[in-house]
C-alpha cells in the first residue's frame, strides 16, 4: 500500500487540488514525495491542511532530517514546500508554513530559547507596543516588495531584505509573537550574531526597519531617505527628562516651527539635561541659577554661534519650566547669557582660473563631467540657485518656451522666478532627452540608479566635487557657485536691487558682504590721508 492510498480523505482531496496544476512529467513525483511527507503530518493526528501548525511541521521536518538519504531529504521538503505554497496561495494555511521547510532545516530560525534572560524580557516588553500581528507584518513587507519591483529595485537587493523579513515572520510565527520596533531590534541583534552576518546585513536590517515604519507612516517607501539606527542622548534620558521634554517639543511643533528647528530643540535641550543626570539631579524642580550658570560655564563650542544657537534654544525652555510652574523662579531663564560675539566671514569664490575652467568642463564634450552634473553646476553658477533648489527642482517649475525657472525657494519661501540662457536650456534638454531615466517621478534631477527618483541631497555638491578635487579651500562647496554669480553680476554693474531678485532675497543687506570681492570697486571708495586729516610725520617704530 502507498502512502497516498493512506491518506485521509481531506488530505488526498487538498493533494489531488494541487496535483491538478502540476506537469504530466512530474505528476508521479510529486505525488509520492507529497503524499510521504503528509503522512507523517496525518500521524501527528491531522485530518487536513487547515489542521497544519508550525509545531506538526517541526515534528515532521525532523524526521525528514533524520533520513540518511540525501537527494530523498531534499526532495521530500522541496515538493512539500512546493504543494504548502500552493495552499497558502489559496488562503489554506498561512505563509509561514512553506517558509518554514525552506529556513528550518538550514537553522536559520530563531526561537526564544536562543536568547539571552535579558533578551527574552526584552522581547515580551515589546509586546505591550504591538504594531502589527505576524501576518500583518508579512502583508506589509510584501507590500513594500512589490512597490520596490515597481521602482526598479536591484533584484539581489530585493532578494536579501525578503530573507530577512521572511526570518522576522517566522520567529514571530513560531514563537507566537507580534510585531514592534522593540522586539525587531532585539531579534536583529542576535540574529546578526548567530545567523547572517557582516556590515551589509546590519546595513540591510537597519533598511528594512526604515522601510516599514515609512509604511506605517505614509503607506510607501522613500528611498532617498537612508535609515541609520543609532541611539540618540535623548533616547537615554530619565521618563522625568522625557516626559517634560516631550510635552515641550509637541507645543514646538504645534507652533509651526519645522522637523529640523524642532531636532535642534531636542538637540540643545537634551545637552542641558545630560549634564542634570550627570550630576546627580532627580527632577526639574531642583534647578537653580547657580546651578544654570555652572551648566553654561562648562558648556563647549567650537564657535560662539553655536554656543548662541544652542543657549536660546535651552533659555525657552527654562522659560517653559518657569511658565508652568515646574521651578520655583520664574526668571530662571535669565540666568542663561544668550549673546553672540559678532564676526565677519570671507566671501569664498571661484578664482578667474577656475572659473574658466568651470565653464569649459560644463561645454566640453569630452568632460568627466555628465549631463546631470553640467546641468546642475550651470544653474548654481549661472543662476545663482541653492543647492537645495536645483535638488528639488521639478519639470514643471521650467518653462523653456519663455526661458524662465520658477521655483519656491527652500530655505526662505520665498518664490523666485530667474530667467535663463539658450545655453542652460539647452543642458537641461540634452540631460532630459539623452541621460535622464525614464521615470514618472516630477524631479528634473533623478539618480542613474533604480530606484529613479529624485537625486540625493547632496547630489549638486558631489558634482563641484569631482569638478574640482583638488579644490583645498575653507568654506568650498557648491554654495560658492552661488557666491561667484552674485558677486560676477556685482562686477559686472547690475543693480543691486537686480541682483537680489535674481538671488531671491528680499532685501539688499545680504548683498554687502559681496563688496569685499569687488576690488576695483573698492579702490574707488578710498579717501587719501590728506582728506583723512591725517598727516604723514614721524617714523615708524623699530
Amino acid at each position: 500500500m502507498n502512502a497516498y492510498s493512506e491518506l485521509s480523505p481531506g488530505l488526498r482531496g487538498e493533494l489531488d487540488k494541487y496535483l491538478d496544476t502540476v506537469s504530466a512529467g512530474s505528476l508521479h513525483a510529486n505525488r509520492a514525495y507529497c503524499s510521504r511527507f503528509l503522512l507523517l503530518l496525518q500521524n501527528e493526528g491531522l485530518e487536513t491542511v487547515h489542521e497544519i501548525e508550525i509545531s506538526d511541521l517541526i515534528s515532521a521536518t525532523d524526521i525528514v532530517m533524520s533520513y540518511k538519504n540525501k537527494h530523498d531529504r531534499e526532495s521530500l521538503l522541496s515538493s512539500a514546500k512546493r504543494f504548502l505554497i500552493f495552499e497558502s496561495q489559496n488562503g489554506a494555511v498561512f505563509a509561514s508554513l512553506p517558509l518554514m521547510i525552506k529556513y528550518y532545516p538550514r537553522n536559520q530560525v530563531l526561537f526564544l530559547t536562543d536568547f539571552s534572560g535579558n533578551d527574552r524580557a526584552g522581547i515580551i516588553a515589546g509586546q505591550h507596543n504591538i504594531e502589527y500581528s505576524a501576518e500583518e507584518y508579512h502583508q506589509c513587507s510584501e507590500q513594500i516588495f512589490r512597490t520596490m519591483e515597481s521602482m526598479n529595485y536591484c533584484h539581489w537587493h530585493i532578494v536579501n531584505l525578503r530573507k530577512i523579513a521572511d526570518l522576522h515572520y517566522l520567529f514571530l510565527s513560531v514563537n507566537s509573537l507580534s510585531y514592534s520596533k522593540e522586539t525587531y531590534l532585539i531579534w536583529r541583534n542576535v540574529f546578526v550574531s548567530k545567523i547572517l552576518h557582516g556590515p551589509s546585513v546590519i546595513q540591510d536590517t537597519n533598511r528594512l526597519l526604515g522601510f516599514v515604519e515609512q509604511w506605517q507612516t505614509y503607506a510607501r517607501i522613500i528611498p532617498e531617505k537612508n535609515y541609520r539606527l543609532k541611539v540618540l542622548p535623548y533616547d537615554m534620558l530619565p521618563s522625568w527628562c522625557r516626559k517634560t521634554l516631550d510635552v515641550f517639543l509637541l507645543l514646538k511643533q504645534k507652533e509651526g516651527w519645522k522637523p529640523h528647528t524642532i531636532q535642534m530643540y531636542r538637540s540643545s535641550v537634551t545637552k542641558f539635561c545630560v549634564y542634570l543626570v550627570d550630576n546627580g539631579f532627580t527632577s526639574f524642580s531642583e534647578v537653580t541659577p547657580e546651578i544654570v550658570k555652572q551648566f553654561n560655564l562648562q558648556d563647549r563650542h567650537k564657535t560662539p554661534e553655536g554656543k548662541n544657537a544652542y543657549n536660546s534654544r535651552i533659555r525657552k525652555f527654562l522659560d517653559y519650566l518657569g511658565e508652568t510652574h515646574i521651578v520655583a523662579s520664574r526668571l530662571l531663564f535669565l540666568a542663561l547669557p544668550c549673546v553672540a560675539a559678532p564676526s565677519t566671514r570671507i566671501v569664498i569664490t571661484l578664482t578667474e582660473e577656475e572659473d574658466q575652467e568651470l565653464e569649459r568642463l560644463i561645454l566640453s564634450d569630452d568632460s568627466p563631467l555628465s549631463l546631470r552634473e553640467k546641468a546642475m553646476l550651470a544653474l548654481g553658477r549661472y543662476l545663482g540657485m541653492r543647492e537645495s533648489d536645483v535638488v528639488g527642482l521639478c519639470g514643471t517649475d521650467i518653462d523653456l518656451k519663455n526661458g524662465v525657472i520658477s521655483f519656491v525657494q527652500k530655505k526662505t519661501s520665498v518664490e523666485n522666478e530667474v530667467p535663463f540662457s539658450v545655453k542652460i536650456g539647452n543642458l537641461l534638454y540634452r540631460y532630459v532627452t539623452e541621460e535622464r531615466p525614464d521615470t514618472d517621478d516630477p524631479h528634473v534631477f533623478i539618480r542613474n540608479y533604480a530606484p529613479y527618483t529624485k537625486v540625493r541631497d547632496s547630489a549638486a555638491c558631489d558634482a563641484f566635487n569631482k569638478a574640482f578635487p583638488d579644490r583645498n579651500v575653507l568654506g568650498s562647496n557648491y554654495h560658492c557657485l552661488r557666491k561667484t554669480f552674485s558677486s560676477d553680476m556685482l562686477k559686472r554693474g547690475v543693480k543691486p536691487s537686480n541682483i537680489a531678485d535674481l538671488d531671491g532675497h528680499r532685501g539688499m543687506e545680504t548683498l554687502h558682504v559681496y563688496l569685499s570681492t569687488h576690488g576695483e570697486g573698492m579702490r574707488k571708495c578710498a579717501r587719501s590721508l590728506h582728506e583723512s586729516g591725517i598727516t604723514m610725520k614721524g617714523v615708524l617704530p623699530s
